[in-house]
């Protein structure tokens, strides 16, 4: 570790870079003084808009006070070993949190900490499958092992990461804040950017896999083809295409953790197939493809669009963007800069200011925007859904008139029409508007109808000529566990059950699949705050409490009632309804063919966290005796 630094000048560069509300809170745990959490300098916690609050909103003269106050403590802690002082804890909470606390302390509690200890389930025998070792799978699989459950992973990568193992285009990161990103078991003190980069991510689940030692439950380069439930042994068969041929996996429970963007969506274009250039898609970036000195097409502007063509453009001999809509953007000016210097030695050397930043950043993470995508039924003002999503619209507009206030016409192409919050909202830190602003750089307002030769076709009757088509267009995310053939009771497999319709109970199981566990399944993304690693442990640790349930009825088989599903979808879907992204007419890859939203969860983390954390057992159909 660096040698603490301990002039005056010193310790002002490292408080010129803190948040000063977590590095009060890390200060009480390091000192065990509780002036640190005076709530004269508790953050206000104000309405969030589009930019990051600072702070958490306090005033200058309470920043100052609390700098006056650290920097007064400060040299006797750099260095120290991090300590959480249990009588401390539920005070900084309290500190932190705020009105946010409200029926949330178990909830906080676990943010902080980690999960609690399951109950042991190693007498029941019970052996699960995970498919997929993503985020999902890591944290089933961890779960599962603490319970005592015989864990198999199967994933059709080679390596660990999911998603993150996957994607390695250029420019590929986080859009969620790191510290956030990262489970509640497994913290980091410090990372190396405050969005961190593909490589990085992929690095921390590798290293989880091996800290919780689940390399030797790990089978890779196997992708499950069908699992089939078998009622007279109360099993899962799961058939599995291996490197050496077929391979059957027997299993008491079968939690899938695949995802919702892992399955590639190319638009069926006339033509394409006769391209004679390159073709690729971002999440299948081929690396051996020269972009340098070329015609670069990209078709889409979402979120891997939106990292790549900053990324390639000064490569590039000329580069056109196929936009059918614009995304909304949230100014984030750090949002590509690494945690270096000053800040970096904060993180290093203030024991537990890094826990408690991760804290910190998941209560701001709680709320976020989602006060400001709700849908006010009385509200007429088109583009917008209520005032508070009004306000939030000019917001992001005055940040890119800043942008563009010499070029009007790149203002038109970069201003969406429909409300904040339909679709995904993007980080900007200025890098799309500046590669957009380059001479060798177009954008097409509308998308590629056909391929004649090297020359795209647009909808508008436009056309450019391109060497390398990348497509930025997204996943078959309404495809939920696509494409494993799930069977179920009676023969029936959950494609004819959901019949395109994605639907689960707490977001997790289905009736007529018992033991089936879905991690992330539908309505279990988020849009508007909150991260997948949150959604993801909850699941994860439902799926225990399920299994717990299980076993002490002494029962074998387990899946919910058809009222309860039904129940639960109408709940969600009404909630759906009251947020921008379930607007009617709205193009929004978060509902499927129907119109209906299955992807995102329309409520507070608070929520989900009180639906996954109590087992409503009549809401399940219990079967079978163990």
């Amino acid at each position: 570790m660096t040698l603490p630094l301990v002039s005056v000048d010193q310790i002002e560069e490292l408080l010129a870079g803190a948040e000063i509300p977590p590095l009060l809170a890390a200060m009480a745990h390091a000192t065990g003084d509780r002036d640190f959490l005076d709530p004269e300098l508790a953050p206000p916690h104000r309405q969030r808009g589009a930019r990051l609050v600072k702070h958490g909103g306090m005033d200058e003269p309470a920043v100052e006070r609390a700098k006056e106050l650290i920097a007064a403590a400060l040299p006797d802690v750099l260095g120290r070993e991090p300590a959480l002082r249990e009588e401390l804890i539920e005070p900084s909470v309290s500190f932190l949190a705020g009105r946010l606390r409200d029926g949330a302390d178990d909830l906080l509690r676990h943010e902080l900490v980690g999960p609690p200890t399951p109950v042991d389930l190693t007498a029941s025998g019970l052996r699960a499958v995970v498919v997929g070792a993503g985020v999902s799978g890591l944290a089933a699989a961890v779960n599962l092992r603490a319970a005592g459950v015989e864990v198999t992973v199967l994933d059709k990568n080679e390596e660990v990461g999911g998603t993150w193992w996957e994607n390695t285009y250029p420019g590929c990161r986080l859009d969620t804040p790191n510290f956030t990103y990262s489970y509640s078991f497994a913290q980091r003190p410090v990372w190396p950017d405050h969005f961190s980069r593909q490589p990085d991510l992929r690095d921390y689940l590798i290293e989880v896999s091996s800290q919780f030692r689940l390399r030797d439950a790990m089978r890779f380069g196997r992708e499950v083809e069908e699992a089939v439930w078998e009622e007279s042994t109360a099993e899962w068969v799961v058939t599995v295409h291996a490197p050496q041929g077929r391979e059957v996996y027997r299993c008491d429970v079968l939690v899938t953790a695949v995802g919702q963007l892992n399955r590639p969506r190319i638009p069926n274009i006339p033509g394409l197939d006769e391209f004679p250039g390159d073709v690729m898609h971002s999440a299948t970036w081929d690396h051996g493809v020269e972009l340098a000195g070329r015609e670069v097409a990209v078709v889409g502007t979402g979120a891997s669009a939106f990292q790549i063509v900053p990324s390639v453009v000064d490569d590039v001999a000329r580069l056109t963007v196929f936009q059918r809509n614009a995304p909304w953007m949230l100014p984030t000016p750090h949002y590509t800069q690494p945690i270096d210097g000053a800040q970096r030695r904060l993180f290093e050397q203030v024991p537990g200011y890094g826990r408690w930043y991760r804290f910190w950043q998941f209560v701001a993470s709680m709320e976020a925007w989602l006060p400001l995508v709700e849908v006010d039924p009385g509200w007429s003002e088109p583009g917008t859904v209520s005032r508070l999503n009004a306000e939030f619209r000019e917001e992001l507009l005055d940040a890119l008139r800043g942008q563009f206030a010499d070029r009007p016409d790149l203002l038109a192409v970069c201003t969406p029409s429909y409300p904040p919050g339909a679709k995904r909202m993007l980080r900007d830190d200025g890098s799309w508007g500046r590669a957009l602003r380059r001479d060798h750089v177009d954008v097409v307002r509308s998308g590629v109808v056909r391929v004649e030769g090297r020359r795209l076709i647009a909808a508008d009757g436009s056309s450019v000529e391109a060497d390398v088509i990348v497509f930025a267009t997204g996943f078959r995310a309404e495809e939920f566990l696509a494409p494993m053939r799930i069977v179920g009771r009676e023969g029936r497999t959950l494609s004819e059950h959901w019949k395109g319709d994605a639907r689960a109970y707490a977001t997790t199981s289905v009736p007529g699949f018992p033991n089936l566990f879905m991690l992330l399944g539908p309505n279990s993304g988020l849009a508007a705050n909150g991260s997948i690693v949150f959604m993801s442990e909850c699941a994860a640790e439902y799926v225990v409490r399920c299994l717990e349930t299980l076993v002490r009825r002494h029962a074998e088989a387990m899946a919910p009632t058809v009222e309860a599903y039904e129940r639960f979808a109408e709940r969600v879907d009404a909630a759906n309804r009251l947020r921008a992204w379930g607007v009617p007419g709205v193009s929004t890859w978060y509902q499927n063919q129907y119109g209906r939203v299955s992807q995102n969860w329309p409520l507070e983390l608070a929520d989900y966290w009180e639906l996954t954390h109590r087992v409503v057992e009549e809401d399940f159909d219990f079967t079978g005796v163990r």
